[in-house]
């Protein structure tokens, strides 16, 4: 992953230190987003993962688990990782569980052996920091370990959707201007078929899945439902 992204993290760790939401921005507008908020995120998790006591979940890009410690409640248990060592540290001291373990690795280059582990997997408001080279290599990884079921991905910014965030000249402009000097504002944009594609080639099935009409980011952003053949 990005090391751009890596040290935006670490410092919004160290900025925010009472901040939980604006470590991981979970903001609108600079102010932090209602718990209802995250309620609705941890839903769509369970929901869309059919969690259950028997079911170890992968947590990546887990940032300070403040939505890790949620799943945990329904879940047996939950591997939270993320490269931000900053990050993590708040995690382990804000968001610990009995059924939760965090450590520090960069998704993108996770081993064989903690893919051996979990049978489901999430990445909740992440996917934009990764590459589609990044995304494909997950998918395949999940593939080719018989016990992963699913895997899903929440609020991927929606490519087509672009023009509805930036909604005006000067908000496009800041948008092109970010880009431009290799500092984006949220990351990449993605598109259906785009992740589609990359599933497919893995060898496994992609259901897009809209988000809660109540969710803040509902109006451009996305989740879907990876599974098994």
């Amino acid at each position: 992953m990005n090391e751009y992204w890596k040290e935006h993290f670490n410092a919004n760790a160290l900025k925010f230190p009472d901040s939980p939401l604006k470590q991981v921005e979970a903001t609108v507008y600079g102010k932090e987003v209602d718990k209802s908020q995250l309620d609705l995120i941890v839903d769509a998790v369970s929901k869309s993962l059919r969690l259950s006591d028997s079911d170890h979940v992968a947590d990546l890009c887990c940032g300070n688990g403040i939505i890790t410690k949620e799943v945990a409640k329904r879940c047996g248990r939950v591997s939270g990782v993320d490269f931000s060592e900053n990050l993590i540290h708040n995690a382990q001291a804000m968001h610990a569980a009995e059924n939760v373990h965090y450590s520090v690795s960069d998704v993108a280059a996770l081993s064989d052996e903690f893919f051996s582990g979990p049978n489901k997997g999430y990445m909740c408001y992440a996917v934009q920091h990764l590459s589609t080279r990044d995304v494909g290599a997950l998918l395949r990884q999940i593939a080719q370990h018989d016990q992963w079921t699913s895997f899903f991905f929440s609020g991927i910014p929606d490519v087509s959707k672009l023009n509805v965030f930036y909604d005006s000249e000067e908000k496009m402009a800041f948008y092109r201007k970010k880009e431009a000097l290799g500092e984006p504002h949220l990351g990449k944009w993605w598109g259906h078929s785009e992740l589609a594609d990359l599933a497919t080639e893995a060898g496994l099935d992609l259901a897009i899945v809209p988000q809660a009409t109540l969710l803040f980011t509902s109006h451009y952003r996305f989740d879907c439902l990876v599974s098994r053949r």
